[in-house]
């Protein structure tokens, strides 16, 4: 089947294509929980699956951040940033880091540069930094 029409898990055993591991469609994001190999779905499906689990994360990411973080300082991109982080390298991982430490201290410029410390994939820079999941 044609990979434009469903969308088709990685199989664990192949080297390349790590882009759609975990059910990730490049462009919709990652859905690991029900997610399995050789499932095939269409782009409503994939949203439907992932906006919960998106919604999760951010509900538990938004406790790492003060009240005066939340009203004045995590616009709706800045909200969409460090979900994105969360989604990635998990909510701990994204609510502990300097970057949240930065922005909950005022720091947006800080906070900003802490987010680029989140480049590499083991010890390995990735080069193409920015390139987080993406929302839906």
């Amino acid at each position: 089947m044609s990979h434009d029409r469903g969308h088709r898990p990685r199989d664990p055993h192949r080297r390349h294509g790590a882009d759609r591991a975990h059910g990730h469609r490049p462009g919709l994001g990652r859905h690991t929980r029900t997610a399995r190999p050789g499932m095939v779905l269409a782009d409503a499906e994939c949203e439907a699956l992932l906006r919960p689990e998106v919604r999760d994360y951010r509900a538990r990411l938004l406790t790492f951040f003060s009240a005066e973080t939340r009203a004045r300082r995590l616009s709706p991109l800045w909200d969409a940033v460090f979900t994105s982080l969360a989604i990635n390298v998990g909510v701990a991982g994204a609510g502990r880091s300097t970057a949240t430490r930065r922005l909950n201290a005022g720091d947006v410029p800080g906070a900003c540069e802490g987010l680029t410390w989140w480049n590499k994939a083991g010890e390995e820079v990735v080069k193409r930094v920015g390139q987080l999941v993406p929302l839906p």
